[in-house]
């Protein structure tokens, strides 16, 4: 997998590095733990770092701290997302693989508390998502999500409780 395979990183950072260099450019909308809304016209992505100005200032944020990111792009580029590779050892053995599978493409799910999601891609270290009524998709770093919820359709039991009350 080139890049991937040589990176010093045994996480999610690596696939979210190459997701941001797609959008090297284009102004993306960043979300942090401590600022979940940074707006940065983005230059370029090194070593984990990416490069940007936010109102005409150089400003710079480690991948490592990148939660999600988003543009007004509404279709990825293509390639955004790389196939799933299983690790045997460190992190993404014991963190990111496991939390990987438990997303599908067209599940409906909440992440870390958002409003429903749909699920659009998976691949490794990040998910691809939409909010339910919009066409812009944000990538989410999954070494960052703290919970999932995946919203499962009403069974009949349920519905038909639901129409007895």
């Amino acid at each position: 997998m080139g890049f991937f395979q040589e990176s010093i990183c045994d996480c999610c950072y690596c696939p979210m590095q190459f997701a941001l260099k797609q959008f090297e450019g284009e102004v993306v909308f960043i979300s942090t733990l401590l600022d979940p809304n940074i707006e940065l016209n983005l230059s370029s992505v090194e070593d984990f770092i990416v490069f940007g100005t936010m109102n005409g200032d150089r400003a710079c944020v480690p991948v490592s701290e990148i939660f999600s990111f988003a543009s007004m792009i509404t279709k990825p580029p293509a390639g955004l997302v790389k196939p799933i590779q299983k690790s045997v050892k460190g992190k993404c053995g014991c963190i990111e693989d496991p939390m990987t599978n438990k997303f599908n493409v067209g599940d409906i799910v909440s992440i870390n508390g958002s409003p429903p999601l749909q699920v659009n891609a998976v691949g490794e270290g990040i998910v691809v998502v939409n909010l339910l009524d919009s066409p812009i998709h944000t990538i989410i770093s999954i070494c960052n999500v703290v919970f999932s919820v995946e919203f499962l359709p009403p069974t009949t039991t349920n519905q038909a409780i639901n129409t007895q009350s």
